[in-house]
């Protein structure tokens, strides 16, 4: 949702699922064992300033709880939208959506990126 709202766009181009705790990439945690045991490598086509702003928002919330973590991913409005069809139901992510939380968003942002 901060990606999103900073910068227009999603950072996946793969649809994300709506599980029990929040959205997920399918192909991250299918591949997530491969993936951890490259972390540290630089294997990433992420650009800089993309890196440093995903690191700024970790930094965000592994200071917070996990309810705190569950109640944000749980007003993600796509995350209502994919979880009303079922469980691992595609999260529906439109430019209405991406416009949605650059608006509904722009305090925390400020807030993780300051």
């Amino acid at each position: 949702m901060l990606y999103c709202a900073k910068y227009k766009k999603p950072l996946f181009k793969e649809q994300m699922l709506a599980f029990e705790h929040g959205g997920v990439v399918e192909e991250v945690r299918t591949s997530f064992v491969d993936l951890y045991n490259v972390i540290g490598k630089e294997k990433s086509d992420l650009e800089k300033a993309d890196k440093q702003f995903i690191n700024q928002v970790f930094a965000y919330f592994c200071q917070e709880n996990d309810d705190m973590i569950g109640n944000f991913s749980h007003d993600d409005p796509a995350w209502k939208l994919g979880k009303e069809q079922g469980n691992f139901q595609v999260m529906p992510l439109d430019s209405k959506l991406i416009d949605y939380y650059a608006d509904f968003l722009d305090d925390l942002l400020e807030e993780v990126i300051k």
